[in-house]
């Protein structure tokens, strides 16, 4: 196995499963793939996620980015049916496939349109829903107290 670890700026990055870490590096692995170091709370635990083409991280945006798009979860749900029982299973298996920002606040107004949650896809809404929590904490610079909180006002529409 070649690798070759390039220095990158430690840019900050949020992760679906494992929130907030720290790029340490770009490291090249089995034929040339380039794969993100990723080190998350302490040095102890790192991970490796692709550069290019992997929809499950992503850089926290920036405070304005950021409210602007949760600014969206004031909005009207966004209604979303299902014509049978498994393409309402293929979505929610998929909901938590893609961290994208304006992905995670549709699929949050999407999930709320719907009537009567079975346990794992009201799991699958609290996840969403804490990914906002999180990086609301970061790039907003509050505690997650207070993100908790203006998540909620804003799915209250408050």
């Amino acid at each position: 196995m070649n690798t070759e670890i390039k220095s990158t700026p430690e840019k900050q990055i949020l992760s679906l499963n494992f929130g907030i870490g720290v790029v340490k590096g770009i490291e090249t692995l089995n034929e040339g793939v380039e794969y993100y170091v990723v080190e998350y709370g302490n040095a102890n635990s790192k991970n490796y996620f692709p550069v290019s083409g992997n929809r499950n991280i992503r850089f926290l945006s920036t405070e304005k980015e950021f409210r602007k798009n949760i600014d969206k979860l004031k909005q009207k749900k966004i209604k979303k049916e299902f014509q049978t029982k498994k393409e309402r299973q293929d979505f929610f298996s998929s909901v938590l496939s893609d961290s994208r920002l304006e992905n995670v606040v549709t699929t949050i107004l999407e999930i709320n349109s719907l009537s009567k949650l079975l346990p794992i896809e009201k799991d699958k809404l609290n996840k969403l829903i804490n990914f906002l929590e999180i990086e609301a904490s970061a790039v907003c610079k509050i505690d997650s107290d207070a993100s908790k909180i203006l998540i909620s006002d804003l799915l209250a529409n408050k």
